[in-house]
């Protein structure tokens, strides 16, 4: 299947300062793609380049059919007018997008719906709690229908019922055909939300995966070893010696040893204990989470 946004080596420099650095990327129809990464390493920037806001100095973007309204962007500041009521202000975003009368209102009813705003259509937009306003963003980003909605840290500022609301947004949206590309810091909503992610780090991607596929990295399995009397330190060493696990850390009487292949390395684990006449009161595999992944690939 051909992406419906190819990133060829994309590099951006603002003044002398390079923020991207051969950014390659592809992004499907119908899939909910995140971008994360620590703050100030390149996600906004990118977001801002993808739409054609800010020009590479070097490399190519392949947009499909090189439609730039194919785009609604939302980003983490509103967009709309405090002053106008939510009606007003999607009537405005409309005419931007030099939409009929007609088709401004048939797609407002039908996207206020969606975003459960159809009752305060006539409130003042600056009156409209945290998690109604987010929604009005993306309603005015949505109303000339695009392909593709991009979401720059769409939960940031919310309270987590608000954001699990905004998760129902997102969901709905994608349900009916909306490619969706999101930045975010929260990694739990990364997780819930994205078919794939891309994570930057110092402007550049450090990976580009689908969520299992980066769920089966290396270093992907935690083993939780509890053994008596303790000598945690030289039966890591040793399996670490011989590459059974790739590192390991020991926490309040409790060792946590990190390995691709957990099924393999129980085997040596339980034998360095017998040899070593340590006891295993308990033994646990845990599946790393993407946050654990993501502070591995930071180092």
């Amino acid at each position: 299947m051909e992406p419906i946004i190819k990133l060829n080596n994309v590099s951006v420099s603002i003044g002398q300062k390079k923020i991207l650095n051969s950014i390659n990327l592809e992004i499907f129809r119908g899939e909910v793609f995140g971008i994360v990464g620590p703050s100030g390493h390149g996600k906004s920037t990118l977001l801002r380049t993808i739409i054609g806001f800010l020009k590479p100095t070097q490399g190519t973007i392949r947009v499909e059919s090189g439609d730039r309204q194919l785009f609604g962007f939302a980003t983490q500041d509103n967009s709309f007018y405090p002053e106008l009521t939510v009606q007003e202000n999607i009537r405005y975003f409309g005419k931007i997008y030099n939409l009929k009368d007609s088709e401004i209102e048939k797609n407002m009813e039908s996207m206020l719906k969606i975003v459960q705003l159809e009752n305060h259509k006539n409130m003042l937009s600056k009156n409209l709690s945290g998690g109604m306003q987010r929604r009005l963003d993306i309603v005015c980003a949505m109303i000339h229908n695009p392909k593709i909605l991009i979401l720059d840290e769409p939960t940031t500022g919310l309270d987590p019922m608000l954001r699990k609301d905004m998760w129902h947004l997102i969901t709905t949206l994608n349900s009916i055909g909306t490619t969706i590309i999101l930045s975010s810091h929260m990694l739990d909503e990364v997780e819930l939300l994205c078919s794939r992610v891309a994570i930057l780090k110092n402007g550049t991607t450090r990976y580009s995966f689908s969520i299992s596929d980066l769920k089966y990295m290396s270093p992907t399995q935690e083993i939780h070893l509890i053994l008596f009397p303790g000598q945690y330190e030289p039966l890591a060493e040793h399996l670490k010696s011989n590459s059974i696990i790739s590192h390991y850390r020991i926490e309040k009487g409790e060792a946590y040893l990190y390995t691709q292949d957990a099924s393999t390395a129980i085997y040596w684990v339980l034998y360095a204990a017998k040899e070593m006449n340590e006891r295993v009161l308990d033994l646990d595999i845990n599946q790393m989470s993407l946050q654990q992944i993501f502070e591995e690939v930071q180092k």
